[in-house]
């Protein structure tokens, strides 16, 4: 793992590292926190876990399990105390989609993948203003504050989309996935 970190790191210096893993490893978390991995999740997370996690990493947070850190704590004489918090985010009801017309409904399912409103111009042929126009629509038919919301609503209330693709460099059970900074 530290190799493919490493030159990972040598390639791409401004990003930043997310490793996802089968289980936790304490030699492993550990490694990954010398070399300034920015997170260590588990494969299994949830998307809405998943997405809020990389939007704190973008933010520039740092995420490894707490009883890890606990562990590497204790190894190095340094007493770790973790306030766990459940940060929840529960869609408003809602009428399952009825009302949304079928561009929105396109809309919402490119919010999902995480498009820029430039992106899902392109890809519906139609401008930039108009999906702008779409968006406010569905934010207001749906009741949520902005499309991230939009999206975790969609997940939750449409028919489900295709799994996200979370491949990146392979090391045993470890991923290494980068986001652009």
């Amino acid at each position: 793992m530290e190799k493919s970190i490493l030159s990972f790191r040598n390639l791409f210096s401004d990003s930043k590292i997310v490793i996802l893993s089968d289980d936790y490893d304490t030699r492993q978390v550990q490694l990954a926190f010398k070399l300034s991995v920015s997170a260590y999740l588990l494969k299994r997370i949830n998307f809405v876990t998943l997405v809020k996690s990389l939007e704190l990493v973008m933010l520039g947070e740092s995420l490894f399990p707490a009883d890890v850190l606990k562990e590497i704590g204790k190894e190095h004489g340094v007493d770790i105390h973790v306030e766990k918090e459940v940060i929840a985010y529960s869609p408003p009801p809602s009428n399952s989609g009825r009302g949304l017309s079928a561009r929105e409904m396109q809309i919402l399912k490119c919010l999902i993948q995480g498009d820029s409103n430039k992106v899902i111009a392109r890809r519906l042929q139609i401008g930039e203003a108009t999906v702008k126009v779409h968006i406010k629509a569905i934010l207001r038919k749906i009741r949520v504050q902005n499309r991230t919301q939009a999206a975790i609503w969609a997940v939750s209330h449409l028919e489900p989309a295709p799994a996200a693709d979370l491949s990146g460099i392979g090391y045993g059970s470890e991923t290494i996935i980068a986001a652009a900074s």
